[in-house]
Order: C-alpha cells, then sequence, then structure tokens
C-alpha cells in the first residue's frame, strides 16, 4: 500500500500543468485535428511536409481550447443559450445535415458534375489497369504476347515487372514470339538476396531461376523492379514506414553499405547464372518515382486550373534517389548478351523527368507504371531484341 502511493516519473508528469491542460481540451482537439488535416491536404496539390502539419497541428489545438472555453465550459455549466435541450436538439439538427449530405454525396458518386470531365479522367488512373494477375509464378505463369508456342521473351520482376509486362508484350507480338511474365510482388528478380519481412521471395526466385537455367532453348530475360526501393523506402518516407532489411544465407545483420553490396552482388551472379545457361538479359533500370500519387495530383492541378504537364521531378533527383543502383549498373561487367534499358531516356526531357504525355498520366500511383508508362520504353526494348543473339523462329 505504501509504495501504491509513492509518486512515478510518470504520474509526475502527468501532472504537469501543460499536460493537465492538453489533457481537459483532448477531446475538442480530437474533434479539431482530423477535418483540418483533411482540407489542408486536399488543397495543396503536394503531400503536406513535417512542419506544415505540426502547424495545423498548433493551430487544431488553438482551435480547440477556443471550443472548450466557448463551447464546452458553459455547457458544464449553467447558461440559458447552451441549456441541455439546446445542444441536444443543435446537435440532432446537425447529425440529419451531415447524414443527409453524405448519402447525397454517396448516391451521386461524389458529384463528378462539378469538376470538368477531363478532371475524372485523369483520376481514374488512379486505379490499377495491369489485367496481370498479382502472382505469376513457374506453375501459373502469365503469357503476355501472341506467336510462337515457345516462350522466348521472360519478364521476371516484381510489381514494377507487372507494370512494364504490357509493354513487352506488345513488343514480343510484333515480333512474332510469345512472351511470359513471371512475378510475385516485392520481389526482385534477385536470387539468393533474402528479405526478411517477406521471405517468400526466396523460394520465389529459386523457383524461377531454376526453370530458367534448365530450359535447354535460350531466351531473353528481362530483369525489372523497384531497385532502389529496397534499400531507401519511399521517395519521402513517413515515421510509420518500417526499414527493409536484408540478408544472405547465413541470416546475419548487414549495415546499408553491406546490404547495398549485398544486391550488386547477387544481382551479378543472377545474370551470370542466365548467360551461362545460353540466355541474353535485357536489364532495365529504375523508373523515376514520385513522393505523391501522380494521378490524383494531375486532377487537383487541372481542376485548380493549372497544367498537369508541369508535374515533374528533377532529374537530379532521380539520379540522387536511384545513384547506389545506377552505379551497381555501371559496373556490370560488359557481355555482347546482356543489354541496360536505362528508362529515364524516356522519361526525362530537358532537366525534368514527366509524369504526363499527350493528355495522359504515365503512372497509376506514385511509382508504379501505368499503360502510358509503359508505352515508352517499348522502343528501348523493342531496340534491345537485334542486339542479343535470339535464335530464328521456325516457320
Amino acid at each position: 500500500m505504501t509504495g501504491g502511493r509513492e509518486k512515478t516519473l510518470i504520474s509526475r508528469l502527468m501532472e504537469l500543468r501543460p499536460l493537465v491542460f492538453v489533457g481537459k481540451v483532448s477531446y475538442s482537439l480530437y474533434l479539431w485535428h482530423w477535418p483540418i488535416l483533411v482540407l489542408a491536404a486536399h488543397a495543396k496539390l503536394e503531400r503536406l511536409k513535417l512542419g506544415e502539419t505540426l502547424g495545423l497541428v498548433g493551430f487544431a489545438l488553438f482551435a480547440a481550447v477556443g471550443t472548450w472555453k466557448l463551447v464546452e465550459q458553459p455547457f458544464r455549466g449553467r447558461s440559458p443559450i447552451f441549456s441541455r435541450r439546446n445542444v441536444f436538439g443543435l446537435a440532432a439538427a446537425f447529425i440529419v445535415a451531415g447524414v443527409s449530405f453524405g448519402a447525397i454525396g454517396h448516391l451521386s458518386n461524389g458529384w463528378p458534375s462539378r469538376y470538368d470531365p477531363d478532371v475524372a479522367r485523369i483520376e481514374a488512373f488512379e486505379k490499377d489497369p495491369s489485367p496481370m494477375p498479382v502472382l505469376c509464378d513457374v506453375e501459373r505463369p502469365c503469357a503476355l504476347g501472341g506467336g510462337n508456342d515457345v516462350p522466348r521473351i521472360v519478364v521476371w520482376g516484381d510489381s514494377h515487372a507487372r507494370a512494364l509486362a504490357s509493354a513487352v508484350g506488345h513488343v514480343a507480338a510484333r515480333s512474332g514470339r510469345l512472351a511470359t511474365l513471371y512475378s510475385h510482388i516485392n520481389c526482385l528478380p534477385v536470387a539468393g538476396l533474402i528479405r526478411r519481412d517477406w521471405v517468400a521471395c526466396e523460394a520465389f526466385n529459386r523457383e524461377v531461376l531454376s526453370h530458367l537455367t534448365k530450359d535447354s532453348l535460350p531466351s531473353v530475360v528481362v530483369l525489372h523492379g523497384r531497385w532502389s526501393y529496397v534499400l531507401q523506402g519511399e521517395v519521402e518516407p513517413r515515421p510509420t514506414d518500417a526499414p527493409r532489411e536484408f540478408t544472405d544465407s547465413t541470416g546475419r545483420r548487414l549495415n546499408p553499405n553491406q546490404q547495398r553490396s549485398l544486391l550488386a552482388e547477387r544481382l551479378r551472379w543472377t545474370i551470370d547464372q542466365l548467360l551461362s545457361s545460353g540466355h541474353s538479359v535485357i536489364l532495365v533500370g529504375p523508373v523515376p518515382e514520385f513522393a505523391d500519387d501522380v494521378p490524383a495530383t494531375l486532377a487537383k492541378r487541372l481542376a485548380k486550373g493549372l497544367v498537369p504537364l508541369q508535374y515533374s521531378r528533377p532529374v537530379g533527383a532521380y539520379e540522387s534517389r536511384h545513384r547506389h543502383f545506377l552505379a551497381t549498373l555501371d559496373a556490370l561487367p560488359h557481355s555482347s548478351r546482356l543489354t541496360i534499358v536505362r528508362p529515364e531516356e524516356a522519361f526525362c526531357v530537358n532537366g525534368e523527368c514527366l509524369s504526363y504525355v499527350r493528355d495522359l498520366p504515365l503512372y497509376h500511383d506514385s511509382n508504379h507504371l501505368a499503360e502510358a508508362g509503359a508505352q515508352l520504353l517499348e522502343p528501348l526494348i523493342e531496340a534491345a531484341l537485334p542486339q542479343l543473339s535470339l535464335p530464328p523462329i521456325r516457320r
């Protein structure tokens, strides 16, 4: 009992006047902070910065103090204006109005008529347009292009490879070849690279590589993935984003430099295995990425009367984010059967990497290519095929 009466450090902190006061206004703060943050995010074209968010929280605290003083306190006391009958009647009226307003908005699908039709058209790109399943493995490969019955072009990678698959399928169809996709979400096409938070990748990549190395018929293997994300996370990471950790077969913890070295080493080894098995390789580098959802940002810009085309990312930002992987590409040994495709050559013009071309968004979120974005890479992939030693198709 004596110990129960002793004040702990936590109890002393909770008795501090500033914290006690925050506790008093906490309910009003709870009611104010969400609409303030949501409306500010809607009004701003890009994601709120940390300083902006903190400023808005401060404003919400100021509003909460006013509500506590002018509404809560009179309501708790005796006031003819804030009698319980008046307050509950007003609350009921607001509830009915809010529910009615929300129901009308839901039934009308958000009143799309208040915007130019192009705004809705651009925002619709936010939905994933890819017809490919999320998982395409050795047991369930996904066919991409028509032509010869034998798969001669293989796409291997993560969801970025899945987004690129339609472009490879078009190239394969024009060349009269069949293309196949092996894809697993969050799995780079690198054998022997073990992701601690996504262990399924190791078995998937091992199975795909084993299948390809045992295939006696040479193919062109297109490798693509979100290369830099695995080590650096999002373009503008949130505090809640979990770090990605990679290791090798030993399971030991590696620091960032060791993880980058491991990625480069295992990528070289994977390519060597494919080349040694008689395949040719097209390695597609990282696509430019954005901090915010591209279709939503473009739609916001258009709704505000701004030019969507002006939403771009500097080439310097692209080079900074991908500098480690670009260095890995530059260090790969030369081979007549290895071609590197650099997406920045198609996406970046006059020092800016574009998100919007010919009235179409190039992405369906912040980093995955939409159909128009994948089509930009078709000429680069098509140009790489004649450089590789691919046996002719038997007619």
